[in-house]
């Protein structure tokens, strides 16, 4: 990693830690925004995990112990972005049934299950070992389809159902549809580069990492806390 992946990651990692902050301090209680604040506690851990743990291959015992680490809150990250996917599609389900006002349904601790509820790799080599990039490309690559798929079924299902909701539920729900659609794309970008990074020693990919994570973080904080529909009830 160059001084520029440095500063991408560390810029995407402090604006989901603000988001988390802010969002805390001003007690967003809703489903959607604890989905939220969790899926930048993902976030956050996995780029610490990368920026700290990618130089330390020499050390076999800190290789392994990172490898863990980023294995775990990379899966982790694309988990709660599938999370927040099935949410979204409850959510207009809900809306469609109760006459367009918005509810959160079913039980948080399913998401927590699916989010945190993981095997993280325990391979006694290096996560860089390009034998072993499938065990965190593969698994990646699994949830991301079946979170297209969701946003695509919601996408059908919020088109379908629309004059059935209020302006401010339709609101919400756009916003937070482009927010997951905009995650998804960027979240792969990011990852993508980063294992390019790993093996092509390039300023050029190195600094397209670094601009896909900050857009990452820029956008993690518009969508979530800047445009949250709780953070502007609470003034």
């Amino acid at each position: 990693m160059n001084m520029a992946s440095y500063v991408g990651c560390s810029v995407s990692a402090l604006l989901c830690l603000f988001s988390i902050i802010m969002l805390v301090y001003l007690r967003t209680s809703s489903q959607t925004a604890s989905i939220h604040k969790n899926f930048a506690v993902a976030i956050v851990c996995s780029q610490l995990s990368f920026m700290i743990g990618i130089n330390r291959f020499q050390h076999k015992l800190l290789c392994h112990a990172f490898a863990v680490c980023l294995h775990y809150f990379f899966l982790a990250a694309f988990q709660w972005l599938l999370n927040a996917a099935f949410n979204l599609y409850i959510v207009i389900t809900y809306a469609v049934h109760s006459h367009g006002e918005q509810t959160d349904g079913g039980s948080q601790y399913r998401y927590y299950v699916l989010g945190w509820g993981q095997s993280p790799a325990t391979s006694a080599t290096c996560w860089i070992a390009w034998q072993h990039v499938w065990l965190f490309i593969g698994p990646a690559i699994g949830l991301c389809i079946v979170t297209l798929l969701v946003l695509i079924f919601t996408a059908k299902e919020h088109y379908e159902s629309s004059y059935s909701k209020n302006e401010t539920t339709n609101n919400m729900i756009l916003i937070h549809s482009k927010a997951l659609w905009t995650q998804t794309i960027l979240l792969s970008l990011c990852w993508s580069f980063a294992f390019i990074s790993v093996m092509m020693h390039d300023d050029i990919v190195k600094l397209l990492y670094a601009l896909f994570n900050i857009l990452q973080g820029a956008f993690f904080l518009v969508f979530y806390f800047l445009l949250n529909d709780e953070v502007g009830t609470s003034d």
